[in-house]
């Protein structure tokens, strides 16, 4: 009897101790001798980040983070900056010149990218390259979630913006919730699968997306959605599924520009680029109205 109590204590032992090696959070401190993303000396733990089962990170700081080499990963990924980890980004200047996020038998099946918290201050990220995520090496599922909260902000200046990686093994999708914050990308951008799933972007709290053409992959519920009536906006050039002002009007909107959150969409064409917003409620109307004045009156008094 003794011996199967000892048994068993051991085994629960032994199950926590797992655990708990297999859960990692780190916070970036910036005591390092730079501002280098790949030093370990900037983190809590004095390790450097890689693709762990269970990783988090968070980031709230004033430093400005850079990333210059790749962290983990193949040869086949050298230069890239290489994670299977959820990240909490408060604040700061993050910019990072190629992003590979990953999953394997081993690593995180779900995983979410915050930018910004809506408390801590400004986030900025900079990416100069390529954001995809992989499932790589083995079959399953691997979805990705990126919320670009009201104090966050994605700026996108590499080509080739978001994909997945060409693997046909591949079986998951990404979604980019754009909560209040702003995404910029200065190039076209092919929102793009290598399977039967859908990537989605959602717009809320008066998120915004400018883009350069984007190019949706034809994908059932694969769409650009308005999830509430707070006054989203797009600006996205003529091209790609979007042709021109007649093409979004008449045949995009409405399948691909959808409206989940019941708002009327208002639509204008700027000549090579067009723009779709949400009209907002009268109680936001009224709030950014009063916004609006009370700034007009602080800037007369400082006159």
């Amino acid at each position: 009897m003794k011996s199967n109590q000892i048994k068993t204590i051991f085994a629960a032992t032994a199950a926590l101790a797992f655990a708990a090696s297999s859960a990692h959070a780190a916070t970036w401190t910036g005591g390092g001798a730079n501002d280098q993303w790949n030093n370990a000396s900037n983190w809590s733990d004095s390790m450097i980040p890689a693709a762990k089962l269970s990783e988090t990170l968070t980031i709230d700081t004033t430093d400005s983070i850079n990333t210059v080499a790749r962290v983990s990963g193949g040869s086949g990924y050298s230069g890239a900056f290489v994670l299977s980890s959820d990240v909490n980004f408060n604040k700061g200047t993050l910019s990072v010149a190629q992003l590979f996020e990953t999953g394997g038998a081993t690593l995180n099946d779900s995983v979410v990218f915050n930018i910004g918290d809506g408390v801590a201050g400004d986030a900025i990220m900079n990416l100069t390259a390529q954001w995809t995520f992989d499932r790589h090496g083995v079959g399953g599922a691997f979805d990705y979630t990126i919320n670009v909260n009201s104090d966050g902000q994605l700026n996108v200046s590499g080509a080739g913006a978001f994909s997945t990686y060409a693997n046909a093994s591949n079986v998951g999708a990404w979604t980019m919730n754009i909560n209040g914050g702003a995404v910029n990308n200065a190039n076209a951008w092919v929102v793009k699968d290598n399977n039967s799933e859908a990537n989605l972007i959602n717009l809320s709290g008066g998120g915004t997306l400018v883009s350069g053409a984007i190019t949706l992959d034809g994908l059932a519920g694969e769409r650009i959605d308005f999830a509430d009536i707070s006054g989203s906006s797009i600006t996205i050039a003529y091209g790609g599924t979007f042709n021109s002002a007649l093409d979004v009007q008449n045949n995009e909107m409405g399948n691909t520009i959808t409206n989940s959150g019941g708002a009327a969409m208002t639509f204008t064409d700027n000549g090579t680029t067009f723009t779709v917003s949400t009209i907002p409620e009268p109680s936001v109307a009224a709030l950014l109205d009063g916004c609006l004045a009370l700034t007009f009156v602080m800037v007369r008094r400082r006159r």
